[in-house]
Parts: structure tokens; C-alpha cells; sequence
């Protein structure tokens, strides 16, 4: 809001076009649409002038739904608000800026044995987001059914690699990196019970050291702990599957949610009714199915990408050129 006082309080306020505010946010609950802050930007700016942008296809249509209830708060006649979704993904940006050096550290990495990774805030009031309790208690099932321990003897190959390594020189362990922010209270012994399987922590990275933690792994986890995650929030470790190039082991529920990536055959496979089937499905993938999974990632990101870009044209081409971004905040704040 100040940003657009101060936008019409300079020079030559009468010759410029009216702003874009474009508020984007990946949880539904976050929208007022007839709250004091929206009420307040439409003093200074028409309806017309505000898009919604959320950041997942099930998503926009929660806030539509909400917007539908609040609609009969306003006057007769008035103008909708733009809702919109778009996938804040960037595939190809990310795989080609990472340097041959750093591609050779993942393969060393890789080939030590199966790599799997959670990306998110874990502990303290982020506890709820990610259900870590069962993804060790799956792994502690699979050590004791033997599927972790036939995974490490043939050792799961590198992607970048032409062939299987020999399990004589390398390490037997699965690694389980959680990878983000760690709040407190965390019990950091996580993991103790495990045999052939061990947990490390990787904190408060940089964004590029983020995505490179993520592209270290050979998959990415969603551990969704909450249902609003099908409804009304938008996940971001899907994203982050796409952006690093890492195929991500969730469950059949949530893959469907998101276009193009439900459809593909690899992706389908990985992510079953169950996510402990799941995880027990993509230790048991091979080698020329992994790198499938990644040309669907590939694939899909890219078409996801130009949807972003396609909507943000049409957003600007609309009336006027200019646009103020403001990210929505929680409406009980305001």
C-alpha cells in the first residue's frame, strides 16, 4: 500500500498508467477477499487493477470457492477479482547453471548408496507440516523386510553414471538429508533406531546451496503431514522436484493435483497409494527408469514454465504495462 502512495504521489501522477497488484500466495487461507487490506489497495487502485496468483491449480480453485462466499458480502454489480495459479518453477535455469564440478561431486555422492531427501521447516510450530515419524518408521520396515539392504548390495546407481558400481568399494547406508530450516525444539537423535540408514541435517542453505542439496539426492520426499496440503495449501517440495531435478515420492493423492507430472508413467509408478510403498517403489526402480523419471520432470517443467510465463504477459498485456508485486501476508495481521 505505501508502495503505491508513494507510486502516485511523484511527479507526473496524471500521465501514468495504473498499476498491477499482483498478490500471490500459496495458501488459500491467506486471502481476504473482502478484508481491510483489499479494501484499502481498492481506495488507491480499481478492481479491475488486482489479480490473485496462487501458486498451485487446486489451490485456485479453493480461492475461488472462498471468493464466492465472500462475493455476496459486496455491492450488486461490482467486478470480480482475477484468480489465477502458475507453478513458481525454473528447471532449466537451475540444471544449467550447475558447474561439471559440482556434477562429479553428486556422482561421488550418489554412488555411496541410495540418497533420499525432505525439503521444508522441520520441528517447533512447523512440526505439523512434515511427518517424519513415518518415513523413519518405513525405513526401520524396509530394513527389517530386507528391501534397504538389496538396494545398498547393488547399490543404487549415480544418474550420471553408464553402469552399476561395485558394491565391494563402497559404503552400505542410506542416507535420509533433511533439508531447510530447523527449528526448535528438534530431537536431532532422529534416525537412532536404523541400521543400515542414517539422517543428516542441512540448515538455512542458500538458495542456490538449497537447490544443489536437493539435486545431490536421488529423490525428494513430500512427508506431508497435513490434508490442507490437498485443498488449500500449495506444496513446495514439488517445485523444488522440478526446479533441482530430482523425481519426488509422495503418494497417488497428491501427484494427481498437479498437471502434466500426473500423467507420466514413471511418476505414476513412484508415487502409490501409500508413501511407504512409495519409497519401497522407487528403491526398487532401475537405472534406465530413474532417468526416465528425470526426462518427465524435464518435460513437464518446461511446459509448467512457459504456463508461468504465459500468465504473466497476459496479466501485464491487460490495460497497462506497469506492475507492483506485494506478497499476501496472513489477513488476521492486518
Amino acid at each position: 500500500i505505501n508502495l503505491l502512495k508513494k507510486y502516485f504521489n511523484t511527479k507526473g501522477k496524471e500521465s501514468k498508467p495504473l498499476p498491477k497488484v499482483i498478490l500471490v500466495t500459496h495458501n488459500v487461507k491467506e486471502i481476504g477477499f473482502d478484508s481491510a487490506y483489499i479494501r484499502n489497495i481498492e481506495k488507491i487502485v480499481p478492481r479491475k487493477q488486482i489479480h490473485y496468483l496462487l501458486l498451485s491449480e487446486h489451490t485456485k480453485i479453493g480461492a475461488i470457492a472462498r471468493m464466492v462466499e465472500t462475493e455476496s458480502l459486496r455491492s450488486p454489480g461490482s467486478e470480480p477479482l482475477s484468480v489465477d495459479y502458475f507453478f513458481p518453477i525454473m528447471p532449466i535455469h537451475f540444471i544449467n547453471s550447475i558447474e561439471k564440478k559440482e556434477e562429479r561431486k553428486r556422482k561421488e555422492h550418489l554412488e555411496g548408496g541410495p540418497v533420499l531427501a525432505i525439503q521444508g521447516s522441520f520441528g517447533g510450530k512447523s512440526s505439523f507440516r512434515r511427518n517424519l515419524t513415518h518415513v523413519l518408521s518405513c525405513l526401520h520396515d524396509l530394513e527389517l523386510r530386507g528391501d534397504v539392504t538389496a538396494s545398498l548390495q547393488r547399490l543404487w546407481p549415480s544418474p550420471t553414471n553408464t553402469s552399476y558400481s561395485s558394491s565391494s568399494t563402497k559404503s552400505s547406508t542410506l542416507s535420509l538429508n533433511l533439508i531447510g530450516r530447523i527449528n526448535k525444539p528438534f530431537d536431532f537423535q532422529l534416525g537412532r533406531h536404523l541400521q543400515h540408514s542414517e539422517v543428516s541435517f542441512h540448515s538455512d542453505l542458500k538458495p542456490h546451496d538449497f537447490y544443489l542439496s536437493i539435486h545431490q539426492a536421488h529423490f525428494l520426499l513430500a512427508a506431508i503431514d497435513n490434508r490442507e496440503y490437498f485443498t488449500i495449501r500449495a506444496s513446495s517440495s514439488i517445485p523444488a522436484a522440478f526446479i533441482a531435478n530430482v523425481p519426488f515420492v509422495a503418494d497417488a493423492e497428491l501427484l494427481h493435483l498437479y498437471p502434466c507430472i500426473r500423467d507420466m508413467p514413471i511418476h505414476k509408478r513412484l508415487n502409490q497409494p501409500n508413501q511407504c510403498i512409495s519409497i519401497a517403489t522407487a528403491l526398487a526402480l532401475s537405472k534406465s527408469d530413474y532417468e526416465e523419471a528425470q526426462q518427465e520432470l524435464l518435460h513437464c517443467g518446461t511446459q509448467l514454465w512457459k504456463l508461468a510465463q504465459d500468465i504473466f504477459k497476459r496479466i501485464g498485456a491487460s490495460d497497462s504495462v506497469h506492475s507492483v508485486k506485494h506478497s499476501v501476508k496472513s489477513v488476521s495481521k492486518e
